[in-house]
């Protein structure tokens, strides 16, 4: 077990952010922290971090390990290069320079900022800051990474790059809490997660159970709905046609033969995201 918290509660004088919290983080895996402004995430992340203390419960962080941290509005001085930066907290952590050097590199690579890297901060998009905030997390080859945010601000090929990075990040052996508002981003990378809310643990997902949401919308009879429920995992009736969840992408074209066959018309299908629907229920926005 990489990281333990149990009961977790943090007061900010009077106001409650974070209600009884408890979860696990696993080695090697990456664990996703979601839910809506206020729902605690940032308090958790500086409870893990050290930067608060909470009010009441215990946090275990596995002993000897270092910790990574991308934040999610970095901030690093103007006047400096992007390389600057890396070599002031690479000191930080007192890495030698022979290996800081090299390492400012490779990271630099890693992060698509190599062609920048004698370039000043203040001349930085806000994307680019993002990467180089998790440059400078992967400083010193960490073992526990907590990154908050880190897709923020970047167009699609840079999101699809910074997700890419985490899923190599995971094959590495690396330990990964993600914090992000971006449910499509942690669904494509996360294995397990927590939803919050007002501070409270809403519910846990494990995201390694993937199955494959689609509606449908079509004319069918009984036949046909009896037909599909032996091939799918559920099948939900709805006003204009029903829903299923299955366990592969493949049989999508048989549920559409099969309802064609049987004489039904297909107007329209759609695969939806299993995260979402949960997120939405988690919170109540759907029923």
């Amino acid at each position: 077990m990489m990281v333990k918290c149990q009961g977790l509660v943090k007061y900010y004088r009077k106001t409650l952010a974070v209600d009884h919290l408890s979860f696990e983080v696993k080695k090697g895996e990456i664990f996703g922290l979601i839910g809506p402004n206020g729902a605690g995430k940032t308090t958790t992340i500086k409870m893990l971090l050290g930067l608060t203390r909470p009010t009441a419960g215990k946090i275990q962080i596995k002993s000897g390990i270092q910790i990574g941290y991308s934040p999610e509005t970095p901030y690093f001085p103007g006047f400096l290069t992007a390389e600057e930066v890396l070599y002031f907290y690479g000191k930080l952590q007192r890495l030698k320079k022979t290996q800081l050097v090299k390492e400012i590199s490779i990271i630099l690579k890693k992060v698509n900022l190599i062609d920048y890297r004698t370039r000043k901060i203040q001349k930085f998009s806000k994307g680019m800051l993002q990467r180089l905030a998790l440059a400078q997390a992967l400083l010193g080859s960490p073992d526990l990474l907590i990154l908050d945010e880190p897709a923020a601000g970047l167009d699609a090929k840079g999101r699809i790059e910074i997700l890419n990075l985490i899923k190599e990040l995971k094959e590495e052996g690396k330990t990964i809490i993600l914090n992000s508002h971006i449910l499509h981003d942690v669904e494509q990378v996360a294995d397990r997660g927590i939803i919050l809310n007002r501070g409270r643990l809403v519910t846990e997902w494990d995201f390694r159970q993937k199955m494959i949401n689609l509606e449908i919308s079509c004319t069918y009879d009984s036949d046909i709905l009896e037909a599909l429920k032996s091939i799918v995992k559920r099948i939900t009736p709805t006003s204009n046609g029903f829903e299923v969840e299955l366990l592969a992408r493949e049989q999508i074209p048989d549920i559409a033969k099969m309802i064609i066959m049987g004489g039904g018309k297909i107007y329209e299908l759609k695969e939806t995201r299993n995260l979402e629907k949960i997120f939405l229920q988690a919170l109540g926005g759907v029923r």
